[in-house]
């Protein structure tokens, strides 16, 4: 971030661009958020939003939670990798090719002939020129299903930890995500290049969990899978006029 958040008004704020997913996480994280070798970045991010819900649970509080996963870099937590490896050794056999060459839907309208063509000179130029990429077709990444577990999880601790503190049912939780799944959308240049390392997916998903307030005021824990966690305290805001 070019300007800190507090600038806008949060009191914390633990900001920075992920190098890693493994201890060190890489940049201003070294020192910002609180961790150790094993650890992983998505578990210790939450760590912190948890803390800062239990140090506020007696006043209206924001959480603003960007757990930059599913991002690249590509990197599950060990064992949910493992767990993932496993299910996907004892799956059948996925059929049909694990890449097609798709053109781009705002560009120029191509036959199939000239696919054809441009799959069989798979030159990142010609490919640049006529707008077209090769799409990985089957949802295979164990790294990946890694990455998206835990970031499921962390969901379910924040949950958790609203409950425990009574606050479930006062509590306004938004879930956005704008990375998606790693086929499909899973862009690369060249049959013959990487194929994991390019990521561009865009899955806009916002998910919704609103509780009528009790007190006349409302608390938001608001997730976003991005760039960076901010925490604020703000003022009670009113719903309604008391009768």
């Amino acid at each position: 971030m070019s300007v800190n958040p507090k600038t806008y008004g949060f009191d914390e704020e633990i900001t920075g661009w992920v190098r890693s997913y493994h201890y060190p996480f890489g940049g201003a994280y070294n020192k910002k958020l609180p961790a150790k070798e094993g650890d992983y970045y998505t578990d210790k991010l939450t760590d912190a939003a948890l803390d800062f819900i239990e140090r506020n649970q007696d006043q209206p509080f924001f959480v603003h939670l960007e757990h930059f996963a599913v991002h690249d870099p590509i990197q599950g937590r060990p064992d949910l990798v493992e767990k993932y490896r496993k299910k996907l050794a004892a799956m059948p056999e996925q059929k049909g090719p694990d890449f097609i060459l798709e053109t781009n839907p705002d560009g120029p309208a191509l036959t199939e002939e000239e696919l054809k063509a441009l799959a069989k000179n798979d030159e990142l130029k010609a490919h640049q020129d006529a707008r077209v990429w090769w799409v990985k077709q089957k949802q295979d990444n164990v790294e990946f299903a890694g990455m998206l577990e835990a970031t499921d999880e962390s969901l379910a601790r924040i949950r958790a930890k609203l409950k425990k503190l009574g606050l479930e049912e006062n509590t306004i939780i938004v879930f956005t995500g704008d990375n998606g799944g790693m086929s499909a959308s899973n862009q690369y240049r060249g049959i013959n290049g990487s194929r994991e390392d390019h990521w561009i997916a865009v899955l806009p998903l916002p998910i919704f969990r609103c509780v009528g307030p009790k007190d006349g005021t409302t608390r938001v824990a608001f997730g976003s899978p991005w760039l960076f966690t901010g925490l604020a305290k703000p003022k009670p805001i009113p719903l309604r006029k008391p009768l």
